[in-house]
């Protein structure tokens, strides 16, 4: 990566080429990912500038461990899936297809700044 956030790359012919890297593959994981392996990607000439864009990247199994901090910034986050889990060590939260939801964790809190309203079926303690 270079210090403006664009991409050095090698290609197959040995030529050293700078590109730009979009928005939907993260910067701070592509960065990593070159530091544990050589990562194989596809870059594009765009016409008519011919400036190089990263079109995509195949990780190899060297990167399957993986791992980099992420940051999602939006007024709205909006995951659809079927089913999902967040888990952290200790703690996790899963939803399923049925509309259970499960939380688990060590210590749990639950906090209102007016009302805490329970609504539905009973409710049943230990």
């Amino acid at each position: 990566m270079a210090a403006d956030g664009r991409v050095k790359a090698t290609l197959t012919g040995g030529r050293s080429v700078t590109g730009l890297c979009p928005a939907h593959i993260d910067r701070l994981w592509l960065a990593e990912a070159a530091r544990v392996a050589p990562l194989p990607a596809v870059f594009l000439a765009a016409r008519p500038s011919g400036r190089y864009v990263l079109f995509g990247v195949f990780p190899q199994p060297a990167h399957a461990d993986l791992r980099v901090d992420h940051v999602i910034r939006g007024r709205e986050v909006r995951v659809d899936a079927e089913t999902l889990h967040l888990s952290s060590r200790n703690a996790q939260v899963r939803l399923d297809p049925e509309g259970d939801v499960t939380l688990r964790g060590r210590d749990i809190t639950n906090h209102a700044r007016r009302i805490n309203r329970i609504k539905g079926g009973a409710i049943r303690l230990n």
